[in-house]
């Protein structure tokens, strides 16, 4: 990514030209906007100027169209299954599936993986253009109406499949007596028992459900004493 920001080979890419290819690839991801990326980069220690932010954001945006073109129909669909939910409509948005449904009485946008498994929005509601639903508001312990659009439901959904490759991994390592007990973020920790090799784990980590085939998925294992990351 820093290659394509700056011009440059792969091969030319200077570490702090890495760090700012790095923080596109976390922050860019999800639509955030050229003001907002350089603040992070700020946060970060890397003073940016504003241009180089919108070069990035302009850049990231360029090479990944596909994902781009997704936020966007992702963020129509959406408020169509808003608008329209009565009439039980489904919207095909890539691999995942959106729709309007009634869960307790209670209206719910409702967005299915590829893995079958789904999430929902609690009441949603366009004000104002905006599309937002009713949940516990980031940083608080209060529950309110949430914004949310193409880019950070795209988000969930890439956070989710993650999730659900991790617990398809841990299971199949389970049914070999490589028995994780707990996962954190991108890691699995397991005992090591008799017999029994990192590379092992590793495999039965990285073992792809039907849903995923062809997508290109690694894990790496080693013995440790204590937790690390």
């Amino acid at each position: 990514m820093a290659s394509v920001i700056f011009g440059v080979p792969p091969s030319s890419v200077t570490s702090d030209q890495r760090d700012l290819g790095k923080q596109a690839i976390l922050g860019l991801s999800y639509g955030m906007g050229a003001d907002k990326f350089r603040t992070s980069c700020m946060l970060k220690g890397m003073n940016i100027s504003n241009s180089l932010a919108e070069r990035a954001k302009n850049a990231f945006r360029e090479k990944h169209a596909r994902m781009v073109q997704l936020w966007y129909q992702i963020d129509r669909f959406t408020k169509e299954a808003t608008m329209f939910w009565a009439g039980g409509g489904v919207y095909q948005a890539g691999r995942i599936k959106i729709s309007g449904t009634k869960m307790g009485g209670t209206r719910c946008l409702l967005v299915q993986l590829p893995s079958g498994r789904q999430l929902y929005y609690r009441e949603p509601m366009i004000v104002d253009g905006q599309l937002t639903y009713f949940g516990q508001i980031p940083m608080t312990q209060t529950w309110g109406r949430i914004k949310l659009y193409g880019a950070k439901i795209f988000e969930n959904v890439c956070q989710a499949i993650a999730a659900d490759l991790m617990s398809y991994g841990a299971r199949r390592a389970e049914s070999n007596w490589m028995v994780p007990f707990a996962l954190i973020h991108d890691q699995a920790l397991a005992i090591q028992t008799a017999g029994q090799k990192p590379d092992q784990f590793a495999a039965a980590l990285q073992q792809l459900p039907p849903w995923a085939t062809g997508l290109p998925l690694k894990a790496e294992a080693k013995l440790t004493e204590y937790y690390q990351k």
